[in-house]
C-alpha cells in the first residue's frame, strides 16, 4: 500500500511505505511520473543487503514539510538495531529529491552497507494500467550511461528522446547492473555505499532523480534538501 501521492506542478510520485518504486503496473502503478511517463520505474532500498524493516512508514505532515519514514536493517526479535535511517522525500518540479539519515544506535563502530536499485522505463500511463490497448514501440531503445555520481537514463524511439538522471551525494562507492525485473526491463542499475560509523555516529546521504521529458530542458535548479524543495513553496 503507497501513501498519497507526492505532487508538484504536475510531477507525482506514488511511493511505498518505505519510499521505494517496484515497478509495479495494473489499477495502482507506482513511480515518479511527469507529462504521462513514468520517469522512475524502480527505486528500491537495502541495508546490509535485506529490504529494511519499517518502524514509521513513510507518512506527510503537511505541504510544507517532507515525506518522513523511520527504517532499520532487518534483525532478530529480541536484537536492537545497529542503526536508524529516516528516509526523507519531496517532489519539485520534474524532480524527486530524497535524503537518507543515518543514526548509529550502539557504542561501537558500525558498518553500514547501502544499496539503492534504479530504474527508469519510460512507460505510458495507459500501458501500465492495463487498458489492453496495443502500442507498437519496437523502434524503442532504453539505455543506461553510468556517472561517478550515479546513472543516467535514456529513450529513444525515432525521433522522440527522454531522460531521468539520478545523481547522489557522496557519490555510490560503485554503481552496477542490477538482475532485470521482467516488467521494468534491463536497465535497471544498483548505487551502493559503505559507510563507516563511529560510536553512535551520524551519516547522510541526498539523492536526486531529474526527469527531463521529450522536448523539454531538465529544471533550472533542484535542491538537493527535500526540507528545501518544500520550503520553497
Amino acid at each position: 500500500m503507497s501513501h498519497p501521492p507526492l505532487v508538484h506542478r504536475g510531477t507525482f510520485a506514488v511511493l511505498g511505505p518505505a519510499g521505494d518504486v517496484t515497478g509495479a503496473r495494473g489499477a495502482s502503478p507506482d513511480g515518479l511520473f511527469l507529462r504521462d511517463a513514468r520517469h522512475l520505474s524502480r527505486w528500491q532500498l537495502t541495508l546490509d543487503g535485506a529490504p529494511p524493516a519499517v518502524l514509521v512508514p513513510m507518512t506527510t505532515t503537511g505541504p510544507a514539510a517532507p515525506a518522513t519514514a523511520v527504517l532499520t536493517p532487518p534483525v532478530g526479535r529480541d536484537e536492537p538495531p545497529p542503526y536508524t535511517v529516516v528516509r526523507e522525500q519531496a517532489v519539485a518540479a520534474g524532480a524527486l529529491v530524497e535524503r537518507l539519515r543515518i543514526i548509529g544506535n550502539r557504542a561501537e563502530p558500525c558498518t553500514v552497507r547501502l544499496a539503492l536499485t534504479v530504474d527508469a522505463d519510460f512507460a505510458d500511463q495507459f500501458e501500465l494500467r492495463s487498458d489492453r490497448r496495443t502500442y507498437d514501440k519496437g523502434d524503442g531503445r532504453r539505455t543506461c550511461a553510468l556517472r561517478t555520481d550515479g546513472a543516467e537514463f535514456d529513450y529513444r524511439r525515432g525521433a522522440w528522446h527522454s531522460r531521468t538522471t539520478v545523481t547522489a551525494r557522496p557519490a555510490p562507492d560503485a554503481v552496477a547492473a542490477a538482475e532485470p525485473v521482467s516488467a521494468t526491463g534491463s536497465a535497471a542499475q544498483r548505487l551502493s555505499w559503505e559507510l563507516e560509523l563511529p560510536p553512535h555516529g551520524r551519516a547522510e546521504l541526498t539523492l536526486r532523480v531529474v526527469a527531463q521529458p521529450h522536448g523539454t530542458a531538465p529544471p533550472r535548479s533542484v535542491p538537493d534538501d527535500p526540507s528545501a524543495v518544500t520550503a520553497e513553496r
